[in-house]
Formats: structure tokens, C-alpha cells, sequence
């Protein structure tokens, strides 16, 4: 079992990698490396790999547990395959409140983009010569805010004609984003995927409406089995996620409208949740139902 602890790394400035956004980089073997951002690039890091991004959202406390849960998932015995894993830690430049957490998102997703530059830059000459990493097989997961961050990032990168392969949204955050044209949306990786825990009731964690290219509603996109509240419910979202990389059975139903998802209701053809894959093809509404409050969500 992978122990995963946050360390603070000071990073360098040459990409524009800023001090208060951190970088881990994590392996199958428990090599943990701190990327600086700058430079060569370690040799822990292996380009012929794919690699993960797991960016944290505004859960106050909860950062540890939302990457453990899916860093350990992704490199549990029964996945055969290495990843390169990299933690974004930027709890430092959330603040104190969620209004400055979400003024934040654009300067994360800047800094983000410029660690991803490098890593795709880097290999091109000197001692890096051959680990020249491509952004088309670079997968962003990001959870609440995280999401945001993660499709605005993508898409300073499509500036450069560097098209990531995939994001993935888990609940992404509703407040202040919901209306918000810089809101994650499909278009801004190759393949977009979003899983919705906390879209209903008073002041719902997460947004409604589908917005990436297939939307995963778990249990309608609300009232988790076992949850509460509205933060059960949204950090139900990384849970799954995280219990995709082990359990395939989590698949969600294809719905042909909202409607459809809503009465829970949806024939079409079934499709797996979250996972490695880079890109997949159906509808654009899918809805999951579990009967198991607890991960990972065996029955």
C-alpha cells in the first residue's frame, strides 16, 4: 500500500512555476520526487508512461485524502501498468476562504501549464535527450475547483497547439462557476469526462449541467447512499473515481435525455466510469447507480 505524504517542495521559477503551487511526482515503486520545474527533469520520470495530475479542490483538510485514495487505487497490485503520478498541491495558494481559493484558479491552471510546458520541453536537448513527454497522453483529474483549474489549463496549452488527451471532472464546484464562462468544458482536452455527486438541494456543492463530452450522474448527481450532507455527497465524486481503477464493474447506463437520467429511466448501452482509458465514445449522459455506501463500491 502506497504511504502518501505531502511534503513542501520549493519550485523554481523558470516556467513560471510558482512557490505556493507544489509538485510531487509519484511511482509504482514508492519513489517519491519533487519536481522543481526547472532544468533537467528526473529520471524517475518516465515519458513512455502516461501520466496522472491530481488536482485537489477547496476541501479544506481533505487534499491528503483525496490524492492517497487515488494515487494507492492507480497503483494498486492488480494494475499491471506504471503511471507517472503528479500531485498539484496549491492549498497555500487557496487562502483562507473560498472566495480567494477561487480567485486563485487562473493563477494555479498558469502555473500548472507552465510545469506541463517543461515537462514536454525539457526532453527535446541536453541530458533529458529522448524523455520527451507528450501532452496527448498527459490525463488531468481534478476534484471542485481542481476541475477548473484543470480546464483552464488545458486550454492555455491549445494556444500552443498542445492538446491535452484527457481531463476528468469530479463534481466540479457550482459556486461562482456555474454561469462562469472559464468553467471546465468538453473541448478543452481531447476527451472530457465529468462524474456528478452534489447537483440538488440547498446549495449544492456541485454544478448540474452537462459539460464535458460524457457526464456521468451518480445516482442521479445527488443523495449518495450514505451521505448526509452536501460534502458527503460531493466528495463522493474522487471516491468513485478512485474506485474505478479497481472495481469495473462501476458503469453507468446511457440516458438519450436528462429526462431519461432524471427518472432514471435510461436503456442505452453501458459504460465504464472513471479508469485509465484516454478516450472513450457514447452518449453524453450516463447514470450510475450504487447500492454500497462504502468504497469501494463493490455491490
Amino acid at each position: 500500500m502506497l504511504k502518501l505524504v505531502i511534503i513542501l517542495t520549493a519550485i523554481a521559477v523558470c516556467y513560471g512555476v510558482q512557490e505556493d503551487v507544489m509538485y510531487n511526482l509519484f511511482r509504482k515503486d514508492d519513489y517519491v520526487t519533487y519536481l522543481e520545474g526547472h532544468g533537467d527533469i528526473p529520471h524517475t520520470f518516465n515519458a513512455t508512461d502516461k501520466t496522472i495530475f491530481l488536482i485537489h479542490g477547496y476541501v479544506r483538510g481533505l487534499d491528503w485524502r483525496f490524492n492517497e485514495l487515488i494515487t494507492t487505487a492507480i497503483f494498486d497490485y492488480r494494475n499491471r501498468n506504471n503511471y507517472n503520478v503528479i500531485t498539484v498541491y496549491w492549498k497555500m495558494a487557496a487562502g483562507n476562504s473560498y472566495i480567494e481559493a477561487s480567485a486563485s484558479v487562473h493563477r494555479v491552471a498558469e502555473n500548472l501549464a507552465n510545469l506541463i510546458r517543461w515537462l514536454t520541453h525539457a526532453g527535446v536537448e541536453g541530458p533529458n535527450v529522448g524523455n520527451v513527454a507528450n501532452v496527448e497522453d498527459f490525463h488531468l483529474v481534478g476534484f471542485g475547483l481542481g476541475a477548473h483549474v484543470a480546464g483552464i489549463a488545458g486550454r492555455l496549452l491549445q494556444d500552443e497547439s498542445k492538446v491535452v488527451g484527457r481531463i476528468t471532472g469530479l463534481d466540479p464546484t457550482r459556486r461562482l462557476w456555474d454561469e462562469n464562462s472559464d468553467r471546465l468544458r468538453r473541448g478543452d482536452a481531447s476527451y472530457v469526462e465529468v462524474i456528478y455527486t452534489d447537483t440538488l438541494g440547498l446549495l449544492p456543492r456541485g454544478i448540474r449541467e452537462p459539460i464535458g463530452d460524457i457526464n456521468f450522474y451518480a445516482n442521479g448527481g445527488w443523495n449518495q447512499p450514505g451521505c448526509l450532507t452536501h460534502s458527503c455527497n460531493h466528495e463522493r465524486a474522487y471516491e468513485l473515481f478512485a474506485a474505478s481503477m479497481i472495481n469495473s464493474n462501476l458503469a453507468g447506463r446511457g440516458c438519450t435525455s436528462n429526462i431519461q437520467m432524471n427518472l432514471n429511466i435510461c436503456r442505452g448501452n453501458f459504460l465504464e466510469l472513471g479508469g485509465f482509458k484516454l478516450s472513450k465514445s457514447g452518449l453524453s449522459i450516463y447514470r450510475i447507480d450504487t447500492i454500497s455506501s462504502r468504497y469501494p463500491f463493490l455491490y
